[in-house]
């Protein structure tokens, strides 16, 4: 993982993709910025926003970045239907950013000035327990996409195979399961 959550007490920045935002947006207060390498707009804003970061590590704030491009199942999970597009979360509440400008605004925001928003609406949020479940979902197909990509890699199999393989592979724990609640009654 390209992520360095911790060093030395501080929060640094980091890449984050559908694996490990579940767990760093459940840990601490987290700025994220959604972008893209082809985005003229994100690759003139990513170097403001990581110099945000710097001073976002003095005061325990997490900063990270999702590239679009590589995390679809992370973009859809927050709805993303622009870039670059700007999220904090403070607390339980998720808020976003949509002025792009200097570093000083952005980290004003991030401190103190999203106090005078309102939050996302909670069942809007990818916090709720809906958006977790949609998050659940995603990152379960993630998975799953990933096993078939890697089986067929692996064994030099045709999509097709390796979909198979892992079909009959989740049939196989599904009965497991099944078999071992009615053989032990659990």
């Amino acid at each position: 993982c390209s992520c360095a959550i911790f060093s030395e007490n501080r929060f640094l920045f980091g890449e984050m993709n559908a694996s490990n935002a579940h767990m760093l947006l459940s840990q601490r207060d987290v700025l994220m910025a959604f972008h893209a390498p082809w985005c003229g707009h994100c690759r003139y804003w990513m170097p403001v926003f990581k110099e945000v970061g710097e001073d976002l590590a003095k005061n325990r704030i997490f900063t990270g970045s999702v590239d679009v491009s590589n995390n679809q199942a992370l973009a859809a999970t927050f709805k993303i239907r622009s870039i670059p597009q700007v999220f904090l979360k403070r607390g339980n509440s998720m808020y976003s950013y949509d002025k792009l400008g200097s570093s000083e605004s952005l980290l004003g925001w991030a401190l103190e000035g999203y106090k005078i928003e309102e939050p996302i609406p909670y069942w809007d949020s990818p916090l709720s327990p809906v958006g977790r479940f949609k998050g659940l979902l995603i990152r379960i197909g993630q998975t799953f996409y990933d096993l078939v990509d890697r089986t067929s890699k692996r064994f030099k199999l045709s999509p097709f195979a390796g979909i198979a393989i892992a079909i009959f592979g989740l049939v196989c724990i599904l009965l497991l399961f099944v078999f071992s609640y009615i053989w032990l009654g659990l």
